[in-house]
């Protein structure tokens, strides 16, 4: 098989450092962007300072442990590319909704147990492909969408 065109690295070579560098930096801002939903969580909960900060220090940890995870090279875990973690907004309106229910603590149950399901499912996902035609996927991101922008419109405005 012929290298495409448009490929300027396959995926065993190593680019230079200089785009090594600043392929870094893209995905730290692409990480730092998804940091706001641990932040809106966090104003939700009415966290002290000194605890938005420790929310916000574990966000950006596990974000890190996560893409750790997703660059390994195994048959279990991870892909072997470099591809960064980020927080999704497809949880926040859930997450919201346990938080005003049980606080934190339901929160992280919430999203062990969402975890936990998804290590489960990913292997079938193939099989579901034909259950889960695109437009499925569309109405989805709309409906996330749509609770986002009342989130947004809520926070725009100051309505409690």
């Amino acid at each position: 098989m012929t290298r495409p065109i448009s490929l300027i690295y396959s995926v065993d070579e190593v680019p230079p450092p200089a785009v090594l560098i600043i392929s870094a930096i893209q995905h730290v801002a692409v990480m730092a962007i998804t940091l706001i939903f641990p932040l809106i969580l966090a104003r939700e909960a009415n966290l002290s300072d000194i605890q938005v900060l420790d929310l916000v220090s574990l966000s950006m940890l596990g974000l890190g442990f996560a893409t750790v995870c997703f660059s390994i090279r195994s048959h279990f875990i991870g892909s072997g590319y470099l591809s960064p973690a980020a927080y999704t907004a497809i949880y926040l309106g859930p997450a919201l909704f346990a938080l005003r229910r049980g606080g934190l603590d339901l929160v992280f149950g919430m999203t062990v147990t969402a975890g936990i399901i998804q290590l489960g499912v990913a292997p079938l996902l193939k099989r579901f492909r034909a259950l889960l035609p695109s437009e499925i996927a569309g109405l989805v991101i709309a409906i996330v969408g749509l609770a986002l922008a009342s989130l947004g419109v809520r926070y725009s405005l100051g309505i409690d």
